[in-house]
């Protein structure tokens, strides 16, 4: 679809370190081709046409970053669902010290909503607070967590606690999004971050994630409308977002 003659001369194969280079400065300026990238994949697909959309990876116009979620299955929730999606720096189990979720089947999909509920809970606030994600997946367990908050803040939380502060985040964050027209479930997700069709070479070879399953028990956890996406009023009400309510529910 794309051609030397559409790149201005430049040899766009894989790996050629030149070429980034001397595309990277195009897209800077503006000029050539790097005009037609330079606004992320989705618009560059729009504007190349020919079909390329289907190579376009991306998630509602974020695109995905190289941790594959064909191998880490927590990814495939996350990038569909997190208020900005295709983060893996967002709702994750695997960056969480011992403690905080219970053992689970890491090879399964369905018995994760309840460690992806309070994984990607407390990754809330761990973010929210400024910490590095490299240093939280070296504590020795999550009970460190609130126990630095709480040196630096004097107050007394634990790791139960943070974990509602950080769904009141999450939920707020969804609200917001809804509010605005975004659903998460309409989001259209690249088949090949999937496993669709399935891989017929190298390590993942034969993976395909189930994604409904993963979707369905992490959203009941959250007690988030399985169509709408939408927290449900008792929950909001629950977490004290009484406000959020309100706006997501006038006329109940």
């Amino acid at each position: 679809m794309i051609s030397k003659e559409d790149t201005g001369g430049i040899e766009m194969t894989w790996g050629n370190h030149r070429s980034i280079v001397a595309m990277t400065e195009k897209m800077a300026k503006r000029e050539g081709f790097g005009d037609v990238i330079a606004d992320g994949v989705q618009a560059a697909a729009k504007k190349i046409g020919k079909g390329a959309s289907k190579f376009a990876m991306h998630i509602g116009g974020q695109e995905l970053p190289a941790h594959d979620s064909k191998l880490g299955f927590d990814l495939a929730a996350s990038y569909r669902l997190d208020p900005t999606p295709a983060r893996h720096t967002q709702g994750r189990e695997g960056v969480m010290p011992p403690g905080v979720y219970p053992a689970f089947d890491q090879k399964a999909f369905k018995g994760r909503g309840v460690a992806h509920y309070r994984s990607s809970n407390l990754h809330q606030v761990v973010n929210s607070a400024g910490m590095c994600m490299f240093h939280n997946m070296m504590l020795a367990n999550g009970d460190n967590i609130p126990a630095l908050l709480n040196a630096l803040t004097g107050w007394e939380t634990t790791v139960d606690s943070l974990i509602k502060t950080g769904e009141r985040i999450q939920d707020m964050r969804l609200a917001f999004n809804i509010r605005e027209g975004i659903n998460p479930i309409k989001f259209k997700v690249p088949p090949r971050t999937l496993g669709i069709p399935p891989q017929k070479e190298g390590p993942l070879a034969g993976v395909t994630v189930d994604e409904k399953t993963l979707l369905e028990d992490y959203m009941a956890e959250m007690d988030w409308d399985f169509k709408t996406a939408r927290p449900s009023k008792k929950r909001l009400l629950e977490l004290g977002l009484n406000d959020v309510a309100k706006d997501m529910y006038p006329d109940k």
